[in-house]
């Protein structure tokens, strides 16, 4: 039964697509970054990212942030994370 005010049940919203362009991985003073942008039913695009140490001695540590922030471009959402991430590396150093 659909809902007499237009409003939408959990059921019927629909789902965030997956992260978009989230393939570029930079590298930065021994961190690997990945920065996404994931778009939401209402058209922002969520700041994700992925930060992952890259020297063999120190394992495998990956960490992940998601929605930092909302934009409404996908670029900027895609370069706010990124610099988010130098800066957690620049403090977790």
């Amino acid at each position: 039964m659909k809902n007499p005010n237009n409003f939408r049940t959990r059921s019927e919203h629909p789902k965030p697509e997956k992260a978009v362009r989230g393939s570029r991985h930079l590298r930065y003073k021994g961190y690997e970054v990945a920065p996404a942008a994931q778009r939401l039913p209402n058209g922002l695009f969520a700041a994700n990212l992925t930060i992952e140490k890259t020297t063999p001695a120190s394992g495998a540590h990956a960490y992940s942030f998601d929605a930092l922030d909302y934009f409404f471009d996908e670029e900027h959402a895609l370069a706010y994370a990124y610099r988010w991430g130098r800066l957690w590396i620049d403090s977790h150093q």
